[in-house]
C-alpha cells in the first residue's frame, strides 16, 4: 500500500496585552487617580473613555508585542480546518 501526505496544523493560544492612553482632567493627582479607579471598577476601560474628552473611539490602542504569553492551550487541526484535539 502506497503511503499518502497529510497535513495537520496546531493553534498555540496566547494572551496579547493592550495598551490604552487616557487624559483624566482633575484637580490633583488623587483626585485623577480615585476617578480613573471608580470608572474602571464600573465598566473598565470602555468606562474610562468616558473621562476622556480627547478620545472619540477606543480602536486606538497599541499592541504591547514583547508581552505575549502561551496560556498553555493548544488545539490540533487537519489542513482543510476539522478540529481534532486540544490540550491545555
Amino acid at each position: 500500500m502506497e503511503k499518502e501526505t497529510f497535513e495537520f496544523y496546531v493553534d498555540v493560544e496566547t494572551s496579547t496585552w493592550w495598551r490604552y492612553h487616557y487624559a483624566i482632567e482633575a484637580s490633583s493627582e488623587e483626585e485623577a487617580t480615585a476617578l480613573v479607579k471608580e470608572a474602571f471598577k464600573s465598566g473598565g476601560f470602555n468606562e474610562i473613555g468616558y473621562l476622556d474628552e480627547s478620545v472619540e473611539d477606543f480602536g486606538g490602542g497599541e499592541i504591547l508585542y514583547g508581552e505575549q504569553h502561551d496560556t498553555g492551550v493548544q488545539q490540533l487541526y487537519t489542513e482543510d480546518g476539522t478540529f481534532i484535539s486540544q490540550i491545555g
